[in-house]
């Protein structure tokens, strides 16, 4: 198998610490924050490759953060330069998908930071021979309703996919972190309609029957200032 690392947005509303540096690159800790994210796919024994999709902007800072980091990853340019023509999350994953070869794909936010073991998704993939979505079981319904919500069965079936819903049917929110069997990896490197209006999951959903997997580990979002800082004094304990 495989992992793709998203990492080609350009997080305006972090600016000004994100005007020359990929949020991912940012500082967390004793390490940047996509090394924290190598980390733990890193405890998965059958990967063959990490590709990092990043964009115009950022790609001469990806190719020095590997020299020096020596992590062995491949760097993909999707050519986007700005937040208006940039190719958005799913247009990201088509490119990927189309550039390298393998069946069998993890795929990563590169500015979420997470404590679980990405093995359990991998193996339900596996299982059920289906796509699973990970999922955070949250405590604050406030937050919750920030989310796209996830609802399943008694078997981790989907039944529900509602994005950021006043009245959650569930306190299980998608995180960044997907495990796509073959025949999804085939659909979504195929695709031919817009990336910019196609939700990932909703996609998945409509050709098949997708898992979740519920974590309860701490899982962060960052995409604000404060997140940011946050995150930080939590890494440098």
């Amino acid at each position: 198998m495989k992992v793709i690392i998203l990492a080609g947005g350009y997080a305006t509303r972090m600016h000004p610490l994100t005007l020359d540096v990929s949020k991912p690159l940012l500082p967390v800790g004793n390490k940047v924050m996509i090394d924290w994210i190598i980390d733990k796919i890193n405890e998965i024994k059958d990967v063959e490759e990490i590709a990092i999709i990043t964009n115009e902007k950022f790609y001469n800072n990806y190719v020095k953060w590997k020299q020096k980091s020596n992590q062995n990853v491949t760097v993909l340019n999707d050519k986007t330069t700005c937040n208006e023509n940039r190719l958005g999350m799913f247009g990201d994953i088509v490119f990927g998908l189309r550039n390298i070869n393998s069946n069998r794909v993890l795929i990563i936010n590169g500015d979420n930071l997470f404590k679980f073991d990405l093995n359990q998704m991998v193996n339900l993939c596996k299982e059920k021979d289906a796509p699973v979505n990970g999922g955070n079981i949250l405590d604050d319904i406030n937050e919750v309703r920030k989310m796209g919500v996830l609802v399943s069965d008694e078997n981790k079936k989907l039944i529900l996919f509602e994005e950021k819903p006043e009245n959650p049917k569930s306190m299980t929110i998608s995180v960044g972190c997907y495990m796509l069997n073959p025949k999804a990896v085939e659909l979504i490197r195929n695709f031919n309609g817009d990336a910019r209006k196609t939700h990932l999951m909703t996609y998945l959903k409509e050709n098949f029957d997708v898992y979740i997997y519920p974590y309860k580990e701490k899982w962060i979002d960052i995409g604000s200032k404060e997140q940011y800082d946050a995150v930080n004094k939590e890494y440098s304990r």
